[in-house]
């Protein structure tokens, strides 16, 4: 299970944080990026790791839970642990992951907006400068895969790939990172039906 209740916690001083997930590698590596970045929401949490350095904080799983034991168990952890850097002493259901309803409904309700170029500009903008990684470039890339392209499209994708000369080093890391998900993906099955 990978769901649960999880302490983030300084090492030098002993305050921390705790939270819920349902998934603990995804948000140990969301509290890192944005704490790296410095873009974390919790400003005390932030100010700290700016402060004693990433090398001082350590993320620690205290409790597997099914998600719909989550809010309940985190709020009983805060109330018996009083974490220093938990900016609400109340578990925050909207601070959990959404679920697929959830999305489906956001999705809905964006459906038909309209960006101003504005927006696109700004978006564009911020994204300057950091660099995907090779799985996100090859998620991105077969992401276009599942979309309902006519044929005209097809063709002068097909055309635009035919000239495209492709390095024999992208091709092996392609292939790595395609084994990769893939080694992934049968690991996750198999854990799922034993």
């Amino acid at each position: 299970m990978s769901s649960g209740i999880y302490m983030l916690i300084n090492n030098i001083n002993g305050k921390f944080y705790i939270g819920s997930t349902k998934d603990f590698r995804k948000r140990k590596n969301s509290h890192f990026t944005a704490l790296r970045r410095q873009k974390h929401c919790n400003k005390h949490l932030q100010r700290s790791f700016d402060m004693y350095g990433e090398k001082a904080f350590s993320f620690i799983r205290l409790h597997e839970y099914e998600p719909t034991e989550l809010i309940n168990n985190e709020q009983e952890y805060i109330d018996k642990f009083k974490p220093e850097y938990n900016q609400s002493k109340k578990a925050n259901p909207g601070s959990a992951e959404k679920s697929p309803e959830h999305r489906r409904k956001i999705s809905e309700a964006n459906k038909g907006k309209v960006v101003s170029e504005e927006t696109k500009k700004l978006i564009s903008e911020a994204r300057i400068g950091k660099p995907l990684t090779p799985e996100h470039k090859l998620a991105v890339s077969l992401g276009l895969l599942g979309r309902v392209q006519s044929e005209e499209t097809r063709r002068k994708i097909g055309e635009a790939n035919s000239r495209r000369i492709i390095k024999e080093e992208t091709r092996k890391k392609l292939s790595e990172i395609t084994k990769r998900q893939y080694k992934n993906r049968n690991a996750q099955y198999w854990s799922e039906v034993t």
